[in-house]
């Protein structure tokens, strides 16, 4: 080792021994919120990259798109105005955050613009016991997670990707979004016959600290969606790269897959 590995290695043990010493903690502060802008962790719709993604693509001019975990409508908004010629097929599965839903779509539900389904996706059709919180809708989740929020059950209606677009006569989507804490895994589990033809053809899922509960990992979307790019969400592009296990933090982000029959949705997420 020479006199740099030397020093570098008596810096780690000094600050390893005092690690509970203000200047040291202080110092694990500003580091670890450099550390989180530097791998944008963060769920801010406005600024951690979501926002981007969507003026990135809106040359592809996209006409299909799926916002699952639509929550109150920001995002199918957003999707409404980067693509004029664009459906979005909005799903929220707590019955009260719909209804405020369905009251800020209300015009583009009117104009045929917005379809609006009022349950949730899974792998699986049937019943799913769901909590619901009234001080924090952005929470709902299958599971108890939140102590320190009221919650109320409820039982929520589920079908699957494939059945609804087996249903609709959706034969292709162009832009799919998920974000419905920590179940995404499955939603794209029901819609394996669309994957499986390349009939979805960029996907945005979020990815954090509730996967700790579903147990799904960044490798096993690698592993399931072997024919698309996947990459990270960025600010101001996606980085797309080979899995590596590194990738494996709980801390919440957004990944993109784009199917590698188009490059060009690819080309337009790259940095520039």
């Amino acid at each position: 080792m020479g006199i740099l590995g030397k020093a570098k290695r008596q810096v780690f043990k000094t600050i390893a021994v005092n690690r509970t010493a203000l200047p040291v903690r202080a110092l694990h502060k500003a580091a670890t919120f450099i550390d989180d802008a530097v791998n944008n962790r963060g769920s801010e719709f406005s600024e951690n990259g979501e926002a981007e993604v969507l003026k990135r693509l809106e040359p592809a001019n996209l006409k299909t798109v799926f916002d699952v975990g639509a929550n109150v409508g920001e995002y199918t908004k957003a999707a409404l105005a980067a693509f004029p010629e664009a459906k979005v097929y909005a799903f929220e599965v707590a019955p009260e955050t719909a209804k405020e839903l369905s009251t800020n779509l209300e015009s583009d539900i009117a104009s045929g613009r917005v379809k609006l389904m009022t349950y949730g996706l899974s792998d699986v059709p049937g019943k799913l016991d769901m909590y619901y919180y009234p001080e924090n809708n952005q929470l709902t989740s299958y599971s108890k997670r939140h102590p320190e929020y009221e919650s109320v059950k409820f039982t929520a209606n589920i079908s699957t990707l494939d059945a609804y677009c087996d249903e609709a006569g959706i034969d292709a989507v162009d832009f799919l979004k998920i974000d419905i804490e920590g179940h995404e895994f499955k939603v794209i589990q029901g819609g394996a016959n669309l994957f499986t033809k390349g009939g979805v053809a960029a996907l945005q899922f979020e990815f954090g600290a509730f996967n700790t509960g579903s147990k799904f990992i960044v490798r096993d979307y690698y592993e399931l969606l072997p024919d698309y790019w996947i990459g990270k969400v960025f600010p101001r592009h996606v980085d797309f790269r080979p899995y590596s296990w590194t990738m494996e933090e709980f801390s919440f982000c957004n990944y993109v897959a784009v199917h590698k029959s188009r490059a060009d949705l690819r080309d337009l997420l790259k940095p520039a």
